[in-house]
């Protein structure tokens, strides 16, 4: 009888190499997991399968993510389910945030103090901006839409824990945490092409300035005809934006480092795709991790 072959388990993947370190944490997603990175080059470490997993941002102490788990069934395409979930750190189980109705929930946002996840929210046919504690507790609605529209979607939080901001397709709303306005800025003083919901606010370290993630038709990037993403600057006060993503690059995802003078993206296009630092005054692009997508950071 011929010898029985050893079984071999298969090589896990190597730990995706940073190839800048920074002063935070970062989250990302790469193949077949999510990974998160401790400050100053720590070791990526894998803290969850990808299947399943979208919009995974990192905590603000690092010590956790907050996930959209999508369990839509695809073949053949069944019921949305989607669900708000934490994972408390590797190698603890996710908890799916159950006290949060429905089955269609999305886009966890923490908060600064990392006490509460803004996220959007489907009831009655309309899209809600909620928000739900960081334990599951807390639920509420805090903005919907006007009778008029069927969608208002969730941009930011104030660095202060206690507003929020939100956007149509014609105001970036400022609220408080019970819904009720503080500021609004409309899209057509700016301007700028704010037509998407896929669009992304993010408010700078010292409160006066914002990312934004737009789509838009530029001469450097080719995208067959479509909308590319592309970075703007925003200045809340002045209300003037200027293009900060570097040209030919389709730059999206963006999260400030603590810095305030550079940021992480994503780019999505060409063989240098992946997730890359940007200082904001040089307009200089570091690939930091080949290949990784979905980036976010602690503070």
């Amino acid at each position: 009888m011929a010898p029985i072959p050893a079984i071999t388990q298969p090589k896990p993947p190597p730990a995706p190499v940073m190839k800048q370190a920074l002063s935070v944490g970062l989250c990302f997603k790469k193949g077949s997991g999510v990974y998160v990175q401790g400050a100053n080059g720590a070791v990526a470490e894998k803290w969850i399968d990808a299947a399943h997993v979208a919009d995974a941002r990192l905590a603000p102490g690092g010590d956790a993510i907050a996930f959209t788990l999508d369990t839509t069934p695809t073949k053949p395409l069944g019921p949305v389910s989607r669900h708000i979930a934490i994972l408390d750190g590797k190698g603890a189980k996710y908890r799916v945030l159950d006290s949060i109705p429905g089955a269609n929930s999305y886009g966890p946002i923490w908060s600064p103090d990392g006490r509460q996840i803004l996220f959007q929210h489907y009831v009655g046919n309309k899209w809600h901006v909620a928000i739900v504690n960081r334990d599951g507790t807390g639920f509420r609605k805090v903005f919907e839409p006007p009778a008029d529209s069927t969608m208002i979607n969730n941009g930011c939080w104030s660095n202060d824990s206690k507003s929020f901001y939100c956007f149509d397709f014609e105001f970036l709303h400022q609220l408080d945490l019970t819904g009720h306005a503080v500021s609004r800025i409309a899209f057509k003083d700016i301007p700028l092409e704010v037509d998407s919901s896929t669009c992304q606010f993010r408010l700078s370290p010292d409160g006066k300035r914002m990312l934004v993630e737009t789509e838009i038709e530029v001469d450097d990037l080719h995208n067959d005809d479509y909308p590319s993403p592309v970075i703007f600057l925003l200045d809340l006060a002045s209300k003037k934006a200027r293009r900060v993503s570097p040209k030919g690059m389709m730059l999206s995802d963006p999260d400030w480092l603590s810095d305030g003078k550079s940021f992480v993206c994503r780019r999505s296009d060409g063989k240098q795709a992946g997730i890359y630092r940007v200082d904001i005054e040089s307009g200089s692009a570091h690939l930091i991790i080949p290949g990784g997508t979905d980036p976010s950071v602690s503070r």
